[in-house]
């Protein structure tokens, strides 16, 4: 496996690491920036990120936006045990804008983590994307297509649950070839070495984002997902019992769903859209 660092460096501070001809410059301001897992600079990038935040009155950044990608070699997939599924397309609204309800007084106290959808999930027809399999509104509620929808069903994958979406548009009704996906399961135990924090350089040693009260682990996994092997279900599709994210407005911590091989294979061989794969590690 090898890892991936895209930083998206403010230009004024770049000069402070990197060569003036080096990386993208995305408009005047920020500056795109690749690294891999092992070079030696990555710990540069999150010391000078630490360096500009502290003491600082009005909060400085070395970095602005940052993102983690695996790369794997054949060998590697063909051994995977599971895959974390990660849906790429992102939409608006979310579904509590819509109308969904959910029962906050199940919801963890401190955080707010975990209070159940108790209504089918609403939205305009008009604003999930029509050539995606997989999208996802902010507030990470899911939605499908048809065609996964029959393929999953058709090769037998055990453990996903597909809702009607509920139209909000003037139709009404429902919407049509478009269902919300969920695991059946959430049983799942994020295990070592996974590494959760709030970005790279801030691995959230004060607990800012992790709640001691409920499964929220933080902001953001900031690693591959390892999961207790004795914890995971024979299912095709399952979902972790931890949360990653944060109660804020629309937003809501999610839980991470992990799929089996055969899901995996089946994604590829039908080429669906708006979904990635990244290999778990059953520990």
């Amino acid at each position: 496996m090898r890892s991936y660092y895209e930083f998206r460096i403010k230009e004024k501070y770049a000069s402070m690491l990197f060569a003036d001809d080096e990386g993208e410059r995305l408009g005047t301001s920020v500056r795109k920036i690749v690294l891999r897992g092992d070079d030696p600079r990555l710990p540069e990038v999150n010391r000078l990120d630490r360096e500009l935040k502290q003491g600082q009155n009005k909060p400085r950044y070395f970095y602005a936006g940052w993102s983690i990608q695996y790369k794997y070699t054949h060998r590697e997939i063909e051994a995977a045990e599971a895959f974390k599924l990660k849906v790429t397309s992102v939409f608006e609204p979310a579904g509590e804008e819509r109308g969904t309800e959910y029962d906050e007084s199940r919801a963890c106290p401190a955080c707010g983590t975990g209070a159940p959808q108790v209504t089918p999930l609403r939205l305009p027809a008009g604003r999930i994307p029509k050539t995606k399999d997989f999208s996802r509104t902010i507030a990470d509620e899911v939605v499908v297509s048809q065609r996964v929808k029959d393929a999953f069903e058709e090769c037998g994958v055990s453990g996903a649950n597909f809702a009607t979406v509920v139209s909000t548009s003037r139709s009404k009704g429902f919407v049509e070839g478009r269902y919300q996906f969920e695991a059946t399961e959430a049983a799942a135990e994020v295990a070592p070495p996974t590494v959760s924090g709030n970005k790279p350089s801030d691995l959230d040693t004060e607990g800012e984002y992790r709640c001691a009260r409920c499964d929220l682990l933080g902001l953001n996994l900031l690693s591959e997902l390892s999961v207790a092997r004795a914890s995971v279900l024979d299912l095709d599709v399952q979902a972790t019992r931890a949360y990653v994210g944060l109660r804020s407005g629309l937003l809501r911590p999610r839980q991470v769903v992990l799929v089996s091989p055969k899901v995996y294979r089946l994604a590829k061989e039908m080429k669906l859209k708006g979904v990635a794969f990244e290999i778990a590690y059953l520990v």
